[in-house]
């Protein structure tokens, strides 16, 4: 029996791209087992659904007048183990200029997949899964969507021995915690104004 399962996974603005003008590049899935217990394999991705459609929105949010797409991926392929794509925004349109802005300037950051997967395996390795669209999210569930320079960060801090009392060790932890506690502060200000 074939079985579908709709699924929405974070992922995360290429910082270093973002900065330079022009398209600004996302990773949008990394191959692997996910929070949800799926492990995803990029050779089974299906790219078809989406190519025909390639528009972005907002918080998975598509349905009415007032959830209109930001954007459009100019260009979406697989590297190595990453589904990349490369987003242009609706300069037109006010509230596409505004998330462009934030993802340049740093107070937005990640993306999250919303796509079908098809004949899970025992294992959680679906036979094929379907990309249908890519949304910009604010906060993000997941603690590795974060910019590639704050991947790097968070990378550095699960290797520390929390147990170890080396006082480099803990200046860095809680500087990362601070600038991350920091920018978690200033978003759900801007949300509940």
């Amino acid at each position: 029996m074939t079985t579908t399962q709709r699924t929405y996974l974070r992922g995360y603005v290429d910082r270093a791209a973002a900065d330079e003008g022009g398209p600004i590049r996302f990773v949008a899935v990394t191959e692997g087992r996910k929070g949800d217990g799926l492990d995803l394999r990029m050779d089974r991705a299906d790219l078809t659904r989406f190519a025909g459609n390639p528009v972005i929105g907002y918080g998975h949010n598509y349905h009415g007048r007032e959830s209109l797409p930001i954007g459009r991926a100019d260009h979406t392929w697989i590297d190595g183990g990453r589904l990349m794509v490369d987003v242009v925004f609706d300069a037109k349109d006010e509230f596409a200029a505004a998330i462009e802005r934030k993802i340049r300037d740093g107070f937005l950051n990640a993306v999250s997949a919303g796509f079908d997967v098809h004949d899970v395996d025992h294992d959680g390795v679906p036979a094929r899964w379907e990309l249908f669209e890519v949304s910009v999210v604010p906060l993000p569930l997941d603690p590795e969507a974060l910019t590639e320079a704050d991947r790097d960060g968070h990378a550095a801090l699960r290797s520390l021995n929390t147990d170890h009392d080396d006082e480099r060790a803990q200046r860095l932890k809680h500087h990362h915690h601070t600038a991350r506690a920091e920018r978690l502060r200033h978003a759900q200000q801007h949300w509940l104004r």
